[in-house]
């Protein structure tokens, strides 16, 4: 193992906790890492989360960082505060012509993971309208958009085109008629038309018990202060960065273009660059929350993130002994020799599972059990494709929970490395344990040298960083 620093060490970016580790490896040999700057609070959201993003040119030995999805609404000292509108769980890929993608889910304020706080979710059109278009409405106060059924009289506006100044009416869905005040521009804060002048829309930066504050911020329709507000819902967003990661594009809001519930987000880790009927198309993994249970899907775009479609849920697990279908929602995808997609997903009945598409992601065959890897974890697994062979066979690596240990069996960290027979099937026939202790989320990458480096929670809000030679994994036979 390599000597090497942690790309989110405890109080960089001021923030003494981080959660949900991305990472891949550039075309240029850059090492990316992005996750969630969590306000000294570990939970998911609702809470003041953001994305942070480090860069490494020399393997990991050091980095340089900086906030890439960023909301001032509130202070950044709270405690799981449920006002704050966030992001949360970031997602990295890269395309063949050096485009990297940055996906995250928008929250807006009071809108948790799974209604973990009572705070309920929307649950129609990932908040659209039947025209496609963001559903909004006025409340004055500082709370939370009600999650009543979306129509034209619990929510009478919605956001418009934009302009070529890039700014985007508030219509009224009855008859199309524009708000007498408000705009919005591109990533959704609000100004006022103001004689020939347009003005930013100005609101106080709330505290983390929900209290105004003295500093004044830009409204946002996502925060609980802004007096034009969205449906609350979960949307996925999208920003690419064409220098290697130092820069990142305005957002866009994937959601937009895909049939989605309230609650339709992206996996955290990685994306994947697949070759279809001789075009490149982009793969990310999402799920559905609130449609029953979780279904996993993929949303993919074949014009660098100009126009997005989505995939077939993957409903029929085929997994319990009883004939019922358990949740897959968080997973990763891969690819096979024989030009199969697979997609690794986390569920409930502590086995990893995996499904298959022979399609480019559009439809997905039933869950299988990978019976070779011993996965307790109820948890997100990293899968990746390594570039080189193994024993003359193609390689996948896999970092995943094993142990068995509480909170939620996420222990005893473990990369396995995979041997693809010419059958098909995956030989899980090396095991590294990485740690006896703390293992929740993990993201792996290949460096330029072929090594592996992993990015791993070994604690409940920190990361770890660390660097492995294919000789050290393979030296731990099952």
């Amino acid at each position: 193992m390599k000597s090497v620093t942690d790309p989110f060490p405890k109080g960089c970016m001021g923030s003494e906790r981080f959660r949900i580790p991305a990472m891949l490896t550039t075309q240029k040999g850059t090492v990316l890492a992005a996750c969630d700057a969590r306000w000294n609070h570990g939970e998911d959201s609702a809470g003041n989360l953001e994305t942070v993003i480090a860069r490494s040119s020399d393997g990991g030995r050091s980095w340089e960082r900086q906030f890439v999805n960023y909301f001032a609404d509130v202070e950044d000292s709270s405690n799981r505060c449920i006002f704050s509108a966030g992001f949360i769980d970031p997602l990295l890929a890269q395309d063949r012509l050096g485009n990297l993608y940055l996906l995250a889910d928008m929250c807006p304020a009071f809108v948790g993971a799974f209604a973990a706080y009572g705070i309920v979710c929307g649950q129609q059109n990932g908040g659209r309208h039947p025209n496609g278009r963001l559903a909004l409405k006025e409340i004055e106060t500082s709370t939370q958009a009600e999650t009543q059924e979306l129509n034209e009289d619990t929510y009478p506006y919605y956001a418009g085109e934009a302009d070529a100044d890039g700014y985007s009416p508030v219509l009224r869905i009855k008859d199309d008629k524009p708000h007498e005040a408000y705009l919005l521009d591109e990533e959704w804060y609000l100004y006022q038309r103001i004689g020939d002048t347009i003005e930013r829309v100005l609101i106080p930066q709330l505290d983390n018990e929900g209290n105004k504050t003295s500093k004044r911020i830009h409204a946002n329709i996502f925060f609980a202060a802004s007096p034009m507000k969205a449906y609350p819902a979960f949307h996925i967003i999208c920003r690419v960065s064409k220098d290697d990661g130092k820069t990142w594009s305005k957002m866009q809001d994937v959601s937009a273009q895909i049939e989605g519930a309230g609650f339709t987000a992206v996996c955290p880790g990685r994306g994947y660059s697949y070759l279809y009927q001789e075009k490149e198309r982009m793969i990310f993994p999402i799920y559905d929350n609130n449609l029953g249970t979780e279904f996993a899907s993929v949303i993919y775009t074949e014009d660098q993130g100009k126009t997005w479609k989505r995939g077939q849920r993957a409903k029929d697990t085929g997994c319990r002994e009883d004939g019922s279908f358990i949740k897959s929602s968080e997973s990763q995808v891969v690819e096979l020799p024989d030009k199969r997609l697979r997609m690794y997903s986390r569920n409930m009945i502590y086995e990893i599972t995996y499904a298959d598409s022979f399609d480019g992601g559009k439809t997905w065959s039933a869950y299988q059990r990978e019976a070779l890897l011993p996965y307790c974890g109820n948890c997100m697994v990293s899968v990746i494709n390594y570039s080189r062979q193994i024993e003359g066979k193609s390689v996948l690596l896999a970092s995943y929970p094993a142990g068995n240990a509480e909170p939620y069996h996420r222990s005893n960290g473990m990369i396995a490395v995979g041997l693809i027979e010419e059958s098909g099937e995956v030989n899980w026939k090396y095991h590294y344990p990485v740690n006896q202790g703390c293992f929740w989320y993990s993201c792996l990458t290949e460096l330029e040298n072929g090594e592996i480096a992993l990015l791993y929670e070994y604690e409940s809000t920190a990361l770890r960083y660390t660097v492995y030679t294919i000789e050290e994994l393979c030296g731990h036979k099952k």
